[in-house]
């Protein structure tokens, strides 16, 4: 099981198994991330410890996250000062950005399983409680096809 990134999970394995993934640029997706500090830095932490086993990848190093960090917030302070928007995200380009790398690093940096605490924070954020077994919905699985369509 990967804590994020399923689609990119899924599309690896169908790759690993000689199919075929087509982009279609007409189909709709609609993207929402209305979150603080510490759940962009435990979304991109999630995702990094998802990147690194479905990847393999390498570690992120403390430097390359720095420069990234600040390559990233002088790109955004260009593309917010062309759309006059730069004094309205003066503080929250480098807040999110800051959240991003550092959650980034973190993830990459983590070895072997997700130490219970760690998940529970991904998961089960302040205020929101721990679903019970007895409370969950038993619903049937979703069949589908070799190449991810869902069979009817």
């Amino acid at each position: 099981m990967v804590p994020r990134l399923e689609d990119l999970d899924w599309a690896a394995k169908l790759l690993e198994r000689g199919k075929r993934i087509a982009y279609v640029a007409e189909a709709p997706v609609v993207h929402l991330h209305d979150e603080g500090f510490s759940q962009t830095l435990n979304r991109y932490r999630r995702e990094a410890i998802a990147h690194r086993r479905i990847f393999n990848d390498p570690r992120m190093s403390r430097f390359e996250a720095a420069r990234l960090l600040l390559a990233n917030v002088a790109n955004d302070y260009v593309h917010a000062t062309r759309g006059r928007q730069l004094l309205g995200n003066l503080v929250s380009i480098p807040k999110f950005r800051t959240a991003q790398f550092l959650g980034t690093y973190e993830g990459f940096a983590q070895h072997g399983e997700v130490p219970t605490e760690l998940r529970r924070r991904f998961y089960y954020p302040r205020g929101i409680r721990r679903p019970k077994p007895e409370d969950a919905e038993i619903g049937s699985p979703i069949a589908y096809d070799d190449l991810g369509h869902e069979r009817r």
